[in-house]
Parts: structure tokens; C-alpha cells; sequence
């Protein structure tokens, strides 16, 4: 894989497809400069299963945010995920309450009605499995008792 130099001691670049051998979900990561010498291989690269989300409850919560929602999917505690993360719109959120099938999140204040797109990511990076949750203006919304 071609990187990019950030400093001295930084380089960056995307993973390459995994292809298994063995089950091993790794690769040894080495570099070189000058395409003939590569380091030796002190680094590992871990891959995991994209998480997914089947749902968010409530799908409903306050303009004024920390609606405590939770997520319920697959793969949330998978021993490779690196920095699992929820996102609300562009405001990234720290689960807590974490387990395999489910994780709890306090929803961000919203700044008008409507809806937003809650995904998750297992390194705070690649967002999937999107669903929407619908934030509601209190002054405009009507609960009917029976």
C-alpha cells in the first residue's frame, strides 16, 4: 500500500482488502522507502466485522438532547474494535454501557425538528448500518391522553 508521511515518526495509508489465511483476521505491517529494504514486521494490523445496528430506541427524543438511546444490533464488543463510536448527524458520541448486541448513548441537542442519522463505526472512521431518529420541537408537538 502507497502512505503518506506525516512526521518523523507517522506514516498513514489505507488497509488493504484482508484476505484469510488460517482464520487470522491480520497482517504484519513492515515498510519500506525504496521498494528493496523492508523493516521488520513489529507492527499488526487487526480487522474486524463491521458492527451493524437493527435499532434505535427511543427514535423520538427532545430538541434539547440527552435522550438516553439505545442501540441494539450485532458486534459491538469485538476484541479488535479499536474506538467503537455513535454518531448523531457530525456529532460523534462515546457509547457507554456496551455489550455485544446493544450499547447506550445520550443523544446531542439538535438545533431544529426533523430528523438525524444515527451510525456507528468500530474505529471512529468508516461509519455504517445508518437508521434515523427523529428530534421534536416541544412547542409544536401535541400528546393526546386517554
Amino acid at each position: 500500500m502507497n502512505a503518506t508521511v506525516i512526521d518523523d515518526s507517522t506514516l498513514v495509508c489505507d488497509s488493504p482488502k484482508l484476505v484469510s489465511v488460517n482464520g487470522d483476521l491480520w497482517y504484519n505491517v513492515s515498510v519500506t522507502l525504496d521498494g528493496a529494504f523492508i523493516s521488520k514486521a513489529t507492527g499488526k494490523f487487526s480487522y474486524y466485522d463491521n458492527p451493524t445496528i437493527e435499532s434505535v430506541s427511543p427514535w423520538l427524543g427532545p430538541m434539547s438532547g440527552n435522550t438516553e438511546s439505545v442501540i441494539r444490533g450485532e458486534g459491538f464488543t469485538q476484541k479488535t474494535i479499536c474506538d467503537l463510536t455513535a454518531r448523531y448527524g457530525m456529532t460523534h458520541l462515546a457509547p457507554k454501557d456496551v455489550s455485544y448486541t446493544q450499547m447506550t448513548v445520550k443523544s446531542p441537542p439538535a438545533a431544529r425538528p426533523g430528523q438525524v442519522v444515527v451510525s456507528i463505526s468500530g474505529n471512529n472512521q468508516q461509519f455504517i448500518s445508518d437508521k434515523t431518529l427523529h428530534f421534536r420541537d416541544k412547542e409544536n408537538t401535541f400528546e393526546y391522553y386517554q
